[in-house]
Formats: structure tokens, sequence, C-alpha cells
């Protein structure tokens, strides 16, 4: 054979059974010699063809020419041989019909092969949009002449992918044979073991691809291979995968899927990467990842945020043994999985949170009524809370949200995770596990769907690593009205108000104002909150007094009253119980410390618009100011259920000023000292001259605030008959608010109810004191004269 494609060569033949003649009916030459007929008869084959040595051979190709002494001793004399070795005999025209066969994992945009014979013109056909596994039509034909004297044939194949690159092979020398042509039917070439492969029926070759250019412009790789993203999360993914090879920057491969979202379980189409081979260089990837599930509820803004590896240009390299192969890599809860052929590698993830590991949680109701909602919290070691909703779960189902918890895993990660939930029944009870931020530590092997159960007795944490449970405590019965009547106005009601709602020992305070977290303030009864804000870090944050811009790193270092909780998680919470209980109004009283920074009250009203609020807010009217405003089922029928106020006048101010619409006492040491606590606040008109009064009640501090059980100073602030003689100082008047510490606490939710017996102009009936922490068993439920210690109405009792 030919070094380079199997060309025939001459052979001697010992005999007449190398012809393709019958060994009893050798050819001969026509001459009469008599020593053609005596002497040995030796023969010669040439591409199947036997030529006794009557003739001289004068081999210039792969046909022969044969020239004897005279025209008689020439085989074209034989008539016999003529008939039977034409086409072998001199130059014969012949054609080959090509197609193209695509066995990658891409559609092929388009598709050249290019043909020569010789020194002729060259002959080409570019086949476009050629899907995986498609094989073309034979729209390529060759041209060629075989015989002994004629040409070499000569090949090139350019593959183009649908980002413009395009693929080259150099010139490849291969012969056309007769068994080539047509009439044996169309030639299917492909690319086989990562070459071009020229698949001739008589002799195969091959092409290395050896360029590459896109637009015109040389790129240098000489290799490239076939990526999808398999999507083990449990839930939908739109991701975005790059790639780039060393340090070069002309040119990143880049996938971003096609569809909205890849599906739980499936694959993304594949598409090409580019590489070189031969060269210690790498291969970089970045991937990022959204994924179809809904973010905390007290952290909206993450909904904005991807999903990426840890790793920025995590180095995975691609090898020869890679070239032209599909690879899939996968993406679950523990990270981002490079499955290369030649050698895996992995990432974990930084998530938005800035956590490395992911599960995700469902509830399975095995109450004995449906569920109303579920209020499911979760917190890292000593990060903040993170809070995630589930709606209306039916007796014996699974919820049908499944929320995302974050986590840190890894030896340099040994921090617990903390758990609470509370559910809300259809009957209005509601439970809440007896400890909350019930400890249990997370591993990777639980990054994957959790299945958590709840029922009267029982919070079951299933995780593959280790059970966890708590039991469960009813709590009462949800009454975020507190005596309020939905079918009188707004201001002809009495409503719980948190001072410094965000400062609580449930959201990590050492120093706080309140006991429990805003959710948990809101659940029982206390839908007007007081929070103060501020600019930190070019964003807005909920702190204290001192948590200005001159103190504020000293504060936040050495002061335990403050943490820098952002303003969007504490309205996170409220959209949450909103969303929960939608015949509810909730009121936010802003100490504004923004000031004039005209950047920050369009962040402002952004905040709320992304927390889902701003559509829900009532814009007060002038005649609010001093008139009659809707009534409670007004604002909810028309979904106008959050109130803002501002004690900001600017006139870039968003919301209606404080001091337009509501009168108020003193605050701090004067408003719990019975000879001042009826005074008017500096800022406040008269009593009287506006539609609204609140009442301020809580001092400057109070030691029972560094301890998370009450003590006597909390006990005697909070006491119910205190709080009724500071009702009853203002006489002609009835407070709309009352703005206390420690809501959980002593009669603030007994004297509210209160409130709202005399502003609806009711006999008052008796309410029982209750002192200690809040619990949701005290209702205005019998009718008679209070004791003449005590004011209209109050009668003191012992708590349950």
């Amino acid at each position: 054979m030919c070094n380079k494609c199997g060309k025939n060569q001459l052979t001697p033949s010992s005999g007449s059974s190398q012809s393709t003649i019958s060994e009893s009916e050798p050819i001969l030459a026509t001459s009469s010699s008599p020593k053609a007929q005596s002497n040995e008869i030796m023969s010669y084959r040439i591409e199947n063809l036997t030529i006794n040595n009557y003739g001289s051979i004068a081999i210039l190709s792969d046909k022969p020419t044969l020239n004897g002494n005279n025209a008689d001793s020439t085989l074209a004399g034989s008539q016999k041989a003529t008939a039977l070795f034409q086409d072998n005999v001199g130059s014969t025209s012949r054609a080959a019909s090509i197609r193209f066969s695509n066995p990658l994992a891409v559609t092929l945009s388009s598709v050249e092969i290019i043909h020569q014979y010789s020194s002729n013109s060259k002959q080409s056909h570019i086949w476009t949009n050629v899907a995986p596994g498609a094989t073309t039509n034979a729209d390529l034909t060759a041209n060629y002449e075989t015989g002994i004297g004629t040409g070499f044939d000569y090949w090139w194949l350019n593959i183009s992918f649908a980002d413009g690159m395009t693929f080259h092979t150099s010139q490849k020398e291969c012969y056309l044979t007769e068994t080539d042509s047509n009439g044996h039917g169309p030639l299917t070439f492909t690319i086989k073991d990562q070459q071009f492969d020229i698949a001739l029926r008589s002799t195969p070759a091959q092409a290395e691809f050896d360029s590459s250019t896109q637009n015109g412009k040389s790129m240098g790789y000489n290799a490239f291979a076939f990526v999808a993203v398999q999507n083990n999360f449990p839930v939908p993914a739109a991701i975005t995968l790059r790639h780039h090879y060393h340090n070069w920057t002309d040119y990143t491969s880049n996938y971003t899927a096609s569809q909205p979202f890849i599906e739980a379980g499936a694959k993304t189409t594949y598409w090409p990467v580019y590489f070189c081979t031969g060269s210690l260089y790498s291969d970089y990837w970045n991937i990022s990842v959204d994924l179809d599930v809904l973010p905390p509820s007290n952290v909206l803004e993450l909904a904005e945020e991807s999903f990426k590896n840890d790793t920025s240009d995590k180095a995975c390299m691609l090898m020869s043994s890679d070239r032209c192969t599909a690879i899939t890599f996968t993406i679950n809860g523990t990270g981002f999985h490079i499955q290369v052929p030649s050698g895996a590698d992995s990432d974990i993830w930084k998530t938005p949170a800035g956590y490395n590991t992911v599960s995700f949680v469902k509830i399975q109701n095995n109450f004995n009524q449906d569920i109303r909602s579920v209020l499911l919290q979760h917190k890292y070691s000593d990060d903040m809370v993170y809070e995630y909703d589930y709606q209306w779960i039916a007796k014996g189902a699974s919820s049908q949200e499944l929320n995302m918890m974050e986590y840190l895993t890894g030896p340099t990660h040994p921090g617990y995770d903390y758990w609470t939930i509370s559910v809300f029944l259809k009957d209005e009870t509601w439970y809440q596990n007896n400890k909350p931020g019930k400890q249990c530590y997370m591993e990777p092997v639980d990054a994957t769907t959790l299945t958590f159960t709840v029922s009267e007795s029982d919070f079951d944490m299933k995780m593959p690593s280790i059970g966890c449970n708590d039991s469960m405590n009813k709590k009462g019965t949800v009454d975020y009205l507190l005596g309020a009547d939905i079918n009188k106005a707004y201001n002809q009601n009495c409503f719980l108000a948190s001072h410094n709602a965000f400062a609580n020992y449930e959201d990590g305070y050492i120093i706080a104002n309140q006991g429990l977290g805003i959710c948990n303030q809101l659940v029982m009864g206390a839908t007007t909150l007081l929070l103060d804000i501020w600019v930190l870090d070019d964003d807005i944050y909920m702190l204290h007094e001192f948590g200005d811009e001159l103190y504020w790193k000293r504060y936040l270092a050495n002061n335990l009253f403050a943490r820098r909780i952002k303003l969007s998680e504490g309205l996170g919470k409220i959209g949450s119980f909103l969303n929960r209980f939608t015949d509810a109004v909730v009121t936010i009283v802003f100490e504004d410390r923004i000031g004039d920074q005209t950047n920050q009250r369009a962040k402002l009203q952004s905040i709320f618009a992304t927390a889902g609020l701003w559509d829900l807010i009532y814009q007060p009217t002038a005649g609010d100011k001093t008139g009659t405003w809707p009534t409670i089922k007004e604002m909810t029928d028309s979904n106008k259920r959050l109130v803002v106020f501002t004690s900001y006048e600017g006139s870039d101010s968003i919301f209606p000023y404080q001091w337009d619409y509501m009168t108020e006492n003193v605050y701090g040491n004067d408003s719990v000292d019975p000879t001042k606590w009826t005074n008017v606040r500096g800022n406040s008109k008269p009593y009287g001259e506006l539609s609204t009064l609140a009442m301020n009640h809580f001092p400057d501090i109070q030691w029972s605030q560094i301890s998370l059980e009450p003590v006597v100073e909390i006990e005697s602030n909070n006491a119910q008959s205190f709080i009724s003689d500071h009702v009853a100082a203002f006489e002609a008047f009835t407070p709309n608010w009352l703005n206390l510490d420690r809501v959980d606490l002593g009669g603030c939710v007994a004297m509210t109810k209160y409130c709202n017996t005399k502003l609806h102009g009711e006999k008052a009936g008796p309410i029982r004191l209750v002192q200690g922490r809040f619990l949701e068993k005290t209702r205005i439920s019998e009718v008679g004269e209070a004791p003449e210690s005590l004011p209209v109405g109050v009668e003191k009792t012992r708590a349950e």
C-alpha cells in the first residue's frame, strides 16, 4: 500500500492464479511469435489486471499504460482485455457524491467540505444548520479521474458554530478510486476520533483540526468540547456558565439558558467551549444560578441576586482526551461539579446571603385541621434570622411552597443552625415550638429536600444527618385587632404600638426595648411599629439614637444596644404578616434621621416597593388631619392596609408628616412620671386639634432591657393599673396608640382593648389585669362595674 492513502503498487505474481481471469484462459498478447507460446508466461498484477511479459509497463500513477515493440504487442490491442479491463486502462473520468453526518452534541451553523482533484479548480459545498445526529444530502460532487498517470485528490473541512467560531483542517491528500464513485452510492464524511473522517470506501483517511477563526480573525484554539449543565436542584434554575482558556480575553465561551428556567432534574442544551491541547495552560470556569424560589420574606432584595461559585475563575483543565466530547456539569445544594472526563473537580457556592450550602424545606401538616399559614425562622450561628412563609396547608398534606435554607458547612464553619416555627390554624389558634431557636447541626448531606412535620404536640425536623425535634405549645388565639372595630374609622380605634420594635431580643439585641421579634409582636396585636431609621454605608438601617454618623462606628463596636438591621429586613417581616392576614392594618411611625439626603429618599421608596408594600400604603387626605378617616374595613377592602407617618418635614418627603395628623405627649422618663405624663410633646399641637392621639409610656432606659426575664421595674411600668392611670389622666381624650416597651409584658394588651371600648362609646366591662409575659387569653367577656379604686372598666386579677 502507498504510505499516504493505499495506492496499489505493482507486485509480482508467481502464476496465473493471481489473475482475475480464469486459470484455464490466460490473457495473451496478440503477437503470433512462437516465443510467446514457448516461453514461460511471467505475469504482473495491477489493480486486478494481469499483464504478461510481452508488454513493457510504464507506471505513472495508479493506472497502467502498456507499450510494446509494435501496436500488436499492447494490451490495448486485445479485444478481450479491452472488453474486460477498459476501466483500468488509460484515464477514466468519475464523480463521487459526498454528504456529511454531524456526530457532535450541537448544531453546526455551517459545514464546508472542499475537494480538489490534481490542479483542477476546487469544488465545495456548504451545508447550514446541521443538527446533532443529522446527515445532509449528498450535495457535493467531487470530480476525479482514475488510471495510471492521473492526479491526486485533496480535502479540507471547515465547521462553524452558532457564535461564528470556525475550525479548519489543513489540506489532506488522499485518492479516490472507482469504488468511491457515485455508482456505488454516496460517501458519508463525518468527525470521528476528534478528527475529520474522510470515509472513502477504498481507503479512509483522517485530518486534524489545527486552526480556528472568528469573523476572519485568527483565534488560536485547536480543540473544542461541548458542555451542558444538569440542574439537580429541586426547583427550576436559570443558568449562566462562563469559560475561558488561560488568560485569553479575546473570546470567552458563554452559555445562557435559552429557556427562562431549566426544570428540576433537566439539562441545558450543549454549547461549545474552545481550548488548546499540547500546553500547560488551564481552563477557567464561572457559573451563576438564579433559582425559582422565593427569598426569605424579611430579605426580599435577595431575589435580585444569583448563586455564584465560590472561587472566581475556578481552574479545571481540558485535555486532549476531552476534545469533541459532550460533558455534563451538575449543580445541587452542595455546589458546582465540573465533571470533565480527564479529571473532575468541584466548587462550593457563594449564595446571595453569603453561605455555601442550601437545603429545601417543605412543611407536612399533621394537625387535626387545616393550617392557615406557617412562619419558619432559621438562623445559622450568630447570623441574622431568616423568615420563610408557607400558606394554607390542608390537613394531612404538604406545603406547596419549597423554601430554601442557607447555611455553612466545612471544617472552618462549625456553627449550629437554630429553628423556630409558628403555625397559624384555620380556627385562629396558633402554636409555636417549645424552644424557639431549637438547635440542630446541618451537614452537607442535608443539602436536599427536607420535610418538617408539625402537629399539636411535635415539631419534627427530619434530616438525613440526624434526627431533631421539639415539642409544640399552643400560644392562644390570634387577635391582632385587640378590640378594634373594622366598621369604625381608623381614628376611632386604638392600636398597641411597639416602641423601637426593631430593638428586640429575638433579633439579636442584647439590650432591647422589646422581647419579641417584629413578626411575633404583630401576631400578638402590636400592629403599630415605632422605627428609627438612619443612613449607614449608603443603605438605610433601623438603629437607635446613637447611630448617627458621628458616633456609629464607636457605638456599634462598644455599645451592646445596637445591631445593624436593614430597614428592608423589617419591612419584609411586615409584608409577611400582611400577606398572612389580609384583613389586618399596620401602622409605621418613623423617627427619620435620613435628613435631606435626596438619593436616600428615592431609595426609601424603592425599599418599600421591593418589599411589596408601596402599593399597600394609604395616603391620608387633608381632611384626615382633623376629620374622620376611612373605616378599617374600607381600607382592607381597597387593599390600602399600611399607614406610614414620618418625623421628616422636608418637601421631598414621601410620607405624611407625623405632626400634621397626630398629637402626642412627652416621652422617656417624663412619660412615666404622673406629674408630667400628660404634657404635650414639643413637636405636637395641643390635644384635640388633630384627629389622633398617641400616648407614650416608657422610660429612657430600664434595667429590664438587659434581661430576658421581667424585673420589678418593667412590671411596675407596664402594670395594667399604672397604664390605666395614665390613660385616665387624659380625661376627655382617649389615645389611639399606646406606645410601650415590652409589649409582651403586663397590661399592654388588656389596656389596648379597654381603650377601644372607650373610643367606641361602649360601656366598659371589667378587664382582667395580666402580669407576666403576654398570653392571648385576655378578652372583655364580663359586664359590670369596676371597683372604685381603679378607673372605670378595670378590674384587677392575677395572671392565669
